[in-house]
């Protein structure tokens, strides 16, 4: 009598299951740092934008004629931005580098100009930049 002989191939479900789990797992990491990743860029390239709207600010700043009032108040530039997402604060304050008072001018202001961007329902800070106003 001949007996036939079963050769096993392909594989169990229970192996397919397990292979299939492995993938899974390792396709959710990898989606994950992809994710992150994206999060990383977004937030790199709105700092890059903030940083650049804010020292435009300051030239338009610098290139206004001074305010000798006290504290100083300058004008923000709104064509350089979109006003929806981007919102923009300059503060002045004059600075009395010879020690009389800063009742009298003495022709030096510290320009202060915040960038904030609307994210998630709530305005974020993202640059501050300072800088200085001269009139010799």
């Amino acid at each position: 009598m001949n007996k036939i002989k079963l050769k096993k191939n392909g594989f169990s479900m229970v192996e397919v299951l397990i292979a299939l789990l492995l993938l899974g797992t390792v396709g959710l990491g990898f989606l994950a740092v992809l994710a992150n990743s994206s999060s990383h860029t977004l937030n790199a390239d709105v700092r890059a934008t903030a940083e650049s709207i804010a020292r435009s600010q300051m030239e338009y700043v610098k290139a206004q004629p001074y305010d000798g009032s006290n504290p100083p108040v300058y004008l923000v530039d709104t064509t350089k931005f979109d006003a929806t997402i981007w919102q923009i604060t300059i503060t002045g304050e004059r600075l009395d580098p010879r020690g009389d008072g800063t009742g009298n001018d003495d022709g030096l202001q510290k320009i202060t100009i915040t960038v904030e961007y609307y994210r998630g329902g709530s305005w974020d800070d993202v640059v501050v930049l300072e800088g200085y106003k001269y009139t010799g």
